[in-house]
């Protein structure tokens, strides 16, 4: 097997260009190293005389200036270090964290059905199957024999998706166990043997339990993308993926504050509410080259991806004085996806089972986010930054099978899992059918 001048030329080109990226990307990693950043910054200013409750024991009194201030080794009265992280709101760059990892989800999604559609394009031949697919191309009609079953160039999918996605708590983010459903439906049209596009229509819910009873946090994502396939030869392919999510946040956060010193009152605790909006710009393109051995491939592929996600400042409401204004946020991420998956095609009596596994290494070029809030009753308005470390280097495993059936029925499975993050685990089951005509 040898590769045509060209797709040298074009393999070394895209090398090089990888190269370039990964050598901008440390440098950038290596100049930043150098320059000190704050991790959080935590307000120290007074706050009303009513911010504290009387003991239930004391009559009311006259205000009083106050002793109070949310900084720890200030006058009698200050709040304890327990109290600073109970209502420190950790919580906000949660939003920025799932919004970002639902995005990526979304495009290896998007491309993992145009995975399937190739596997299935390719099983029957391989397995000595006599399915054919017509494609726009009428001379495969003209010239099929009468055993073949030929399927058309439209075809309808929807599937269903659920997750686990659990994080550990640190000292810039609350730790939490979530969970996702969803499905997306679409179709998709061949225009000519080589070149197909397609488009879905998609919805996930994103549960959040915070550690420790702290909070939780919901998110509804409704989400539309357009994707392309184009077969430059009989073995290398281009892809493309494209679209636009609209996220609605609802967050709720529980702390207790806890003041120490001469005079101090019991600890009480709060809750604060919060609700926003939010969108998300998604982009992929890639490639791949399949090499065919006997009933199975080999297939090397890589991808870049681009997430913009945005969530709109809101503030909450609370029963206590300690709700907060929340300014909006926008998190861009970068990631390169270097991959192999192999796959093998099993002829039975009734149909063609695809069964194919996969491994890919993912690197974060950008992804960095701060969140930045003030106490809404704070006198002084001084600012709370909390800024989120990023994971540059991990990967995911996976692998999934596809039936291909008499009658142009496709049922097929998914699963995928996140390896190589310290702090984060993410399971992930698709199960869904395409029909084709």
């Amino acid at each position: 097997m040898t590769l045509s001048d060209n797709s040298r030329r074009n393999l070394r080109f895209v090398s090089a260009a990888i190269a370039a990226l990964l050598a901008a990307d440390a440098a950038d990693h290596a100049a930043k190293a150098q320059v000190p950043q704050a991790t959080i910054t935590r307000i120290c200013g007074p706050f009303p005389p009513t911010f504290i409750p009387p003991l239930p024991s004391q009559p009311p009194s006259p205000p009083t200036p106050s002793t109070q201030t949310l900084c720890q080794g200030g006058p009698p009265g200050t709040v304890t270090s327990d109290t600073l992280s109970s209502i420190t709101p950790n919580q906000f760059n949660s939003l920025n964290f799932l919004g970002t990892t639902s995005g990526n989800t979304e495009l290896d999604e998007a491309s993992r059905r145009l995975r399937r559609k190739r596997e299935a394009e390719n099983a029957s031949s391989r397995a000595g199957g006599d399915t054919r697919y017509a494609a726009a191309d009428p001379t495969v009609v003209n010239d099929a024999s009468s055993g073949e079953r030929l399927f058309g160039p439209l075809s309808l999918f929807f599937n269903a998706r659920g997750g686990i996605l659990d994080r550990d708590d640190t000292a810039t983010q609350r730790g939490f166990s979530g969970n996702t459903v969803g499905g997306r439906i679409g179709a998709d049209y061949r225009l000519t043997p080589a070149f197909l596009l397609g488009s879905y229509l998609g919805y996930d819910h994103i549960n959040a339990d915070y550690v420790a009873g702290t909070g939780k946090t919901g998110i509804d994502n409704y989400s539309i993308a357009f994707y392309a396939n184009y077969n430059a030869t009989d073995r290398l392919y281009l892809e493309a993926v494209g679209g636009y999510v609209a996220n609605s946040y609802s967050v709720t956060r529980n702390g207790a504050f806890t003041p120490a010193g001469a005079g101090a009152a019991p600890t009480t605790a709060f809750t604060a509410v919060g609700n926003t909006h939010g969108n998300q710009w998604l982009g992929t393109v890639g490639l791949g080259y399949e090499i065919p051995i006997g009933a199975g491939a080999v297939t090397p592929y890589g991808r870049l991806n681009y997430v913009q996600t945005r969530v709109n400042g809101y503030t909450e409401t609370s029963d206590s004085l300690l709700g907060t204004q929340v300014n909006g946020t926008t998190t861009n991420s970068i990631t390169s996806v270097a991959g192999l998956r192999g796959s093998y095609a099993i002829g039975l009596s009734w149909g063609v089972l695809v069964p194919q596994a996969r491994g890919e290494y993912i690197h974060e070029f950008d992804g960095a986010n701060q969140t930045s809030s003030v106490f809404s009753n704070d006198p002084a308005r001084a600012p709370l930054l909390i800024s989120d470390p990023v994971t540059r280097d991990y990967g995911r495993i996976g692998f999934g099978v596809t039936a291909v059936l008499p009658r142009g029925f496709l049922p097929f499975f998914d699963y995928e899992a996140l390896v190589g993050d310290e702090h984060t685990s993410q399971h992930i089951f698709t199960a869904g059918l395409r029909i084709e005509f």
